[in-house]
This record gives structure tokens, sequence and C-alpha cells, in this order.
């Protein structure tokens, strides 16, 4: 019985420091000022003993509350034979859907690249039947319109840029006829 006692009084105990420390916290405001040191070092030595105390009190209750253990997983059950088989089967299909998805992208990167390259073959012909006298119309048709179009003196500059391949101009007469071209280098260097 002592001991159920002693814990409701050191509870008493420890709510009268509290309120004494609370009380006495702004105390060093006005003690100070009356030259009260005692009081002063009383104050510190009653909040150290409040937060050791309440220390003790935090430890306590870790005590009597422990923390919950945390359930254990249970394991999962082994799969069995035929679930195995299903799951073998399902990857050996997705595996099938791959290869073919990887065999259509190769084929449409083939295609696409034939393309480009029929195209490429199509300007860099086009580039060597630009002649001199043809009119603007007659360049156009075969090269399509030009990136830029400026004045150089009195001749007309068309200027034009294929990534990946150079670029090329045609420079035309006062009377806008060709006078002068050069293809891009990677269509082979053409002057005339």
């Amino acid at each position: 019985m002592a001991k159920q006692r002693a814990g409701p009084l050191k509870t008493q105990r420890l709510a009268g420091l509290l309120a004494a420390g609370l009380l006495l916290s702004s105390a060093p405001a006005w003690a100070a000022g009356d030259g009260n040191a005692v009081l002063l070092r009383e104050l510190r030595e009653l909040r150290s003993e409040v937060h050791g105390l309440a220390a003790r009190v935090n430890q306590l209750e870790q005590a009597q509350h422990p923390a919950a253990p945390t359930p254990a997983v249970a394991p999962a059950p082994a799969p069995d034979k035929q679930e195995l088989n299903e799951l073998r089967a399902q990857v050996k299909q997705l595996q099938a859907q791959q290869a073919e998805s990887a065999k259509a992208a190769q084929a449409a990167a083939r295609q696409e690249a034939q393309q480009i390259h029929n195209k490429e073959s199509s300007v860099r012909d086009n580039w060597h039947k630009v002649q001199a006298g043809m009119s603007g119309d007659q360049v156009a048709a075969l090269l399509g319109q030009p990136a830029q179009k400026f004045m150089l003196g009195n001749q007309q500059v068309w200027y034009y840029a294929y990534p990946g391949s150079g670029s090329g101009s045609v420079i035309f007469s006062p009377g806008g006829r060709v006078i002068s071209s050069q293809s891009p280098p990677a269509f082979g260097w053409g002057f005339f």
C-alpha cells in the first residue's frame, strides 16, 4: 500500500513543482530588478528539477505502456504446379508478343529509312536537273520553295537547307532566269 500512496504523492509533488515553475517563469524580469539573486537561483533549481521529473514520468509511462509488437507476416504459400505452369505460359505468350512488336518496329524503321533515302535520291536528282535559263516556277517545281530568298546586288538568291545534307543555292538574273546553282555537298557538289 505504501507504494500506491507514493505514486499519487509524487504526481502531486510534480504538479506542484510545475505550477511553481510556471508562476516563477516570469520572475526573472521583476526579480532581477529587485536584486533577488537567491530567488533566481531557486527558480533555476526548480526548473531543472521539473525537467528531470518530467523526463522520469515519461520513462515510467513508456514502461507501463510499451509499444505493441508488430504482427508477424505469414509467408505466402508456395504456388502449386498448375499455377506455375500457367505463369510460365503467360511469360512465353508475353515474350512472343514482345518479339512480334520488335519485328514490326524494325520493319517500320526500315520502311521509314527507305522513304527518306528515296526522297533524298529524288531531291539529289532534281538538283542535278537545275539548268541555266530556268524560271523560278520551274526551279520550285523541282526543289520546292526555298528556306530563304534574298537579294545579292541585283540578283535574287534562293537558299535551300537540308538537315544532315547541307545547303544549296540557286542564283537568278535580274530577268528572273537561273544563272548559277550550287547543290548541297551531300548530293555531290554541282556547279554551273
